[in-house]
């Protein structure tokens, strides 16, 4: 039985990828702390690709492109953050470990989700 189908699996597992993307770029920001003139990014909100109905990553703007996977980034320049230093640097790491910390709280939430529907579709087939 294919899962995707479902709506609670797709969006669930639409809002997982989200958050593993979101993940990668907390971590690039992170990495970058001290590079001069790093700016901070972060991707759009997940509301807005649920408005939007397509997938993180790369858009397709044109019906002869390719359709893009998880590996290229959606990001972009994130809002003024709370500091920049001196080399124009506004990765802010205590800022960034809090974004870290609401993924990984949103992971667990999604990760639930899912389990949860997989568990009720399961009781749903064997009951009598």
């Amino acid at each position: 039985m294919e899962l995707s189908g479902i709506s609670v699996f797709q969006l669930a597992s639409r809002r997982l990828d989200w958050l593993a993307q979101r993940q990668s770029v907390i971590a690039r920001n992170i990495a970058n702390a001290d590079t001069p003139d790093f700016k901070a990014r972060d991707v759009e909100p997940f509301s807005a690709l649920v408005d939007r109905g397509r997938s993180p990553g790369l858009a397709r703007t044109h019906p002869a492109h390719i359709t893009g996977s998880m590996t290229g980034t959606a990001a972009r320049l994130a809002t003024p953050g709370w500091d920049v230093s001196i080399n124009g640097n506004d990765v802010v790491l205590e800022e960034q470990s809090l974004k870290a910390a609401e993924v990984a709280e949103a992971f667990q939430l999604a990760t639930m989700v899912y389990k949860r529907g997989h568990d009720l579709l399961g009781l749903a087939l064997t009951s009598k």
